[in-house]
């Protein structure tokens, strides 16, 4: 008797008990309907051995199969020899943990596959045929004296004739020898289990000027994991690595839920070293989230194709290219709808409304980039150190650093816009820095789908 048993939760399992104990826990606890990719699957296998059985050799193969535009496709998870966990003389239990990577091939319907191979030897005692069925005739089997069988039984007073004792008698029968022979049988069982994705990542990049790319990075549950459990996710740890410098446009706190319908980006900004262009940068995505009392583990590399990025801005202060803001422009009608006048310190909100003029549909991000180059300090280029007094006035205005005024609470907002005349809306958060009259610079809408995008900056507020 064998079969695999896989927990759905593995705190609950205690591996301290005997062997028969152990399975006992494992038969009633509650088995595993689901599976998912980036997770570290542990199991277990139970098999009931006879006394005089010895296991000899076992395999775990663990595929994935699934379809591919129609054709059947089985890719190779991997394949285990295990050594027992707990035995005892009728009974081994074995363990097993495999980390369940997401195939290089994107499969439809996929379902991971166990297939379990054990070979047992047994040894049965078993005689040996006999070289004849016949004796030979006239050809004793033993010589012996059939006189030492007579013996007198007769009492005193009884005149019966004597006879012949049982115990001296002698059957000539064929003795068979025993010896003992080995019997291998093996033993094969399968487990089918569905298996399916938690998340899914889209990666959005975007060149900002000749030496650096925005780098989006697009959470959102799957569709298969929100019919099927409808719980939340939690995402606590993310890890953005590469051989370039990185720096990340916002400071998001962790743990980050996300539930069914929500949608998350994080945004990084890519550096090239020694401002050297480069046909590639190589970065590395790591993420770590749970689930439903499961755990995964995300990692994979991402290559950025420098020069086929979309280019959002060539000049050194990451300004729009006009060309791309006349391209989405003519397509959206943008309002901001709230108060204008504000105080200093108070933390206010505007109503975003989008109106999608075109026929195409719009998946659009409103990005908040209020520190970029024009705001910090640079020094005046002289031809000389003397320089006359008008000269010296215009310097400072031209190159004097520009106020913030006022600033965005919130890392980026997005809409999303399906047909012509479609209306979409939402709020950001806004607080003011000091007195005056600004316009709220850094805004910036990119249509994920196509790449285009448009300046933002025509609002000004009163900060008073």
């Amino acid at each position: 008797m064998v079969a695999i048993y896989l927990p759905e939760n593995q705190s609950q399992i205690n591996e301290a008990l005997e062997p028969e104990d152990l399975l006992d826990q494992l038969q009633s606890c509650e088995q595993r309907e689901l599976s998912y990719f980036d997770e570290a699957l542990i199991g277990y296998i139970g098999i009931h051995i006879e006394k005089d059985e010895n296991i000899i050799s076992n395999t775990l193969d663990i595929h994935i199969q699934g379809t591919l535009s129609g054709n059947h496709q089985i890719v190779t998870l991997q394949k285990l020899e295990l050594n027992p966990l707990k035995q005892s003389s009728k009974l081994n239990i074995y363990k097993f943990n495999v980390f369940i990577n997401y195939p290089r091939l994107k499969l439809d319907d996929p379902i991971l596959k166990f297939k379990f191979q054990t070979s047992v030897k047994n040894k049965t005692i078993v005689g040996e045929e006999p070289k004849s069925d016949f004796i030979a005739s006239y050809q004793p089997l033993e010589r012996r004296n059939l006189l030492n069988g007579y013996r007198s039984i007769t009492a005193s007073n009884d005149d019966s004739d004597p006879v012949i004792l049982d115990s001296y008698i002698k059957f000539n029968e064929i003795e068979t020898p025993l010896t003992r022979k080995d019997e291998i049988r093996n033993i094969k069982y399968h487990l089918d289990l569905p298996i399916i994705r938690v998340l899914n990542i889209r990666i959005k990049n975007f060149k900002i000027s000749k030496t650096s790319i925005i780098s989006t990075i697009e959470l959102e549950i799957s569709s298969n994991f929100a019919s099927k459990l409808q719980t939340p996710v939690s995402l606590y740890k993310f890890n953005y690595k590469s051989q370039n410098n990185i720096v990340s446009k916002f400071n998001p706190k962790f743990p980050i839920e996300l539930k069914t319908k929500d949608s998350y980006r994080l945004s990084y900004q890519l550096n090239l070293i020694n401002n050297t262009p480069q046909s590639e940068i190589r970065s590395l995505i790591e993420l770590q989230y749970s689930a439903n009392n499961h755990h995964f583990k995300t990692s994979f590399i991402t290559n950025v194709d420098f020069l086929s990025v979309n280019q959002l801005g060539s000049s050194s202060n990451s300004s729009l290219n006009i060309s791309r803001i006349s391209s989405l422009a003519p397509s959206l009608s943008v309002k901001f709808i709230g108060s204008k006048v504000q105080s200093v310190g108070d933390i206010f909100k505007l109503k975003v409304i989008i109106q999608n003029n075109s026929k195409r549909e719009r998946d659009l991000i409103m990005v908040f980039n209020s520190l970029n180059e024009s705001f910090q300090p640079t020094l005046p280029r002289l031809n000389s150190i003397i320089q006359p007094t008008n000269s010296v006035v215009k310097n400072y205005l031209s190159m004097k650093t520009k106020s913030v005024g006022v600033i965005s609470l919130v890392n980026e907002v997005k809409f999303s816009l399906n047909s012509n005349d479609e209306i979409c809306e939402n709020e950001i958060k806004l607080v003011g820095l000091e007195s005056g009259v600004f316009k709220l610079s850094g805004i910036k809408l990119i249509d994920l789908l196509s790449g285009e995008s448009m300046n933002c900056e025509k609002l000004e507020l009163i900060i008073r």
